[in-house]
């Protein structure tokens, strides 16, 4: 399936899609061959975003509390490195002191956080947060491709009606199983009246829209320069999920062809990557 008709592989450029099903690679499952395959003409504007999530953690003065907790005097108890003796020994209490405002607080006499603000305000100081960017995730990877078509007869409408139509559907999961588990159907079954009369309808009956089957995932593969590319400059791109299409035929008006398929349409699609890349991955162009 192409678009448009007469697409030269061998030396136009040109995006490749292969719709694979989808396998679960960490149950042991294996890549399977293309069930389909569509190639389109290299669109105008290729987004691809590449990202890391970093956090703001407030460090404070943890090593020194945890250093000045393990040379009490175990009179003094200290949990953690953020633990109200510590923090009571950073703000230069005496000994003395420190122990009476402890015992206070431990005894619910005194709020830990309104003696501290209290010695905090007198002194004129306040605990550096010490704020560190550390290090939370890897941002899946999203890229956005943009289509415009103009079928120039009845027929390449009918090719451009299904190439829509086939990123829509691959798109969608459909209902199914617990993968042939069984444990979750099983633990309905017997509380439920109507298994028996699933059973006779041949299907999983009234269990089958308790779970949703992975939708099929996308190979995607561009080459500027047809086949014949030798070197990739374009980022090659994991297996991915479709997570939008957006189907537009208002470009031209209201012009159709002959067999009431519209002379314009527009279709973007939103990918998302199974899999989070790491510096590995982008070495081997990705």
């Amino acid at each position: 399936m192409q678009y448009p008709l007469d697409l030269n592989t061998n030396s136009h450029g040109f995006v490749q899609f292969d719709i694979k099903r989808f396998v679960n690679t960490l149950t042991g499952g294996t890549v399977e061959r293309p069930i389909n395959t569509i190639r389109l003409y290299v669109p105008p504007g290729i987004v691809k975003t590449d990202g890391v999530t970093y956090a703001n953690t407030d460090l404070k003065a943890a090593s020194t509390f945890a250093k000045g907790a393990s040379a009490a005097e175990g009179e003094l108890t200290f949990t953690g490195a953020t633990g109200v003796a510590g923090r009571l020994m950073a703000r230069g209490l005496t000994r003395k002191s420190l122990s009476v405002a402890s015992n206070l607080i431990q005894d619910d006499i005194l709020d830990d956080a309104a003696v501290l603000g209290a010695l905090d305000l007198a002194a004129g100081i306040a605990i550096n947060p010490n704020t560190k960017a550390t290090l939370e995730r890897i941002n899946p990877r999203s890229f956005t491709m943009q289509f415009e078509f103009i079928p120039t007869s009845a027929e390449e409408a009918e090719a451009v009606h299904d190439i829509t139509q086939m990123f829509r559907e691959e798109m969608y999961p459909e209902f199914g199983n617990d993968n042939g588990g069984g444990a979750i159907k099983n633990f309905f079954s017997r509380r439920a009246d109507q298994e028996e009369a699933a059973n006779q309808e041949g299907d999983d009956g009234l269990f089958s829209e308790f779970f949703l089957k992975y939708p099929n995932t996308f190979g995607v593969s561009v080459h500027p320069a047809g086949l014949k590319t030798e070197r990739q400059f374009i980022t090659k791109f994991k297996d991915s999920f479709l997570s939008q299409v957006s189907v537009s035929h208002a470009g031209a008006g209201t012009t159709y062809h002959k067999n009431g398929a519209p002379i314009n349409t527009q279709m973007t699609l939103v990918f998302q990557e199974s899999e989070t890349p790491t510096k590995a991955d982008i070495r081997g162009g990705f």
